[in-house]
């Protein structure tokens, strides 16, 4: 999920990854294209969601066998047409300790339609 100051986060973990490849080693990532953004609404395309997977956790994960399992939630629910309940995992933290809520959720869900100029956005699957 997104947390509203992923940026900052990101950045600085970026940052952080560069400064200490550059003094270790080299870090290198294998995609299948170059990826255009580190956002993770920004542009619906394999190489950056591959990216992302490795950054950010997701409410539901697929299995290699397309089985939905639980990611950040515990559970899911159907309780109408347009309503689900989900239950989200427990003891779950941000990189900087604060606890990962429902408002989280909300926003995550709430974010991809205010992105400007996204070429491929994820809003097909947030309406």
């Amino acid at each position: 999920m997104v947390k509203a100051n992923w940026l900052k986060g990101a950045l600085i973990a970026g940052a952080a990854l560069i400064a200490s490849a550059a003094a270790a080693a080299d870090l290198k990532l294998a995609v299948s294209s170059p990826i255009s953004s580190v956002d993770p609404h920004y542009q619906n395309l394999v190489p950056n969601n591959a990216v992302a997977a490795h950054i950010f956790d997701t409410l539901v994960m697929m299995t290699a066998d397309a089985q939905i399992v639980p990611g950040l939630a515990e559970s899911l629910k159907p309780i109408n047409d347009t309503t689900w309940e989900v239950k989200l995992r427990k003891g779950v933290k941000f990189h900087d300790g604060s606890d990962f809520t429902a408002d989280d959720v909300v926003f995550s869900l709430d974010r991809p339609v205010t992105v400007v100029k996204s070429p491929a956005p994820f809003t097909i699957y947030t309406r």
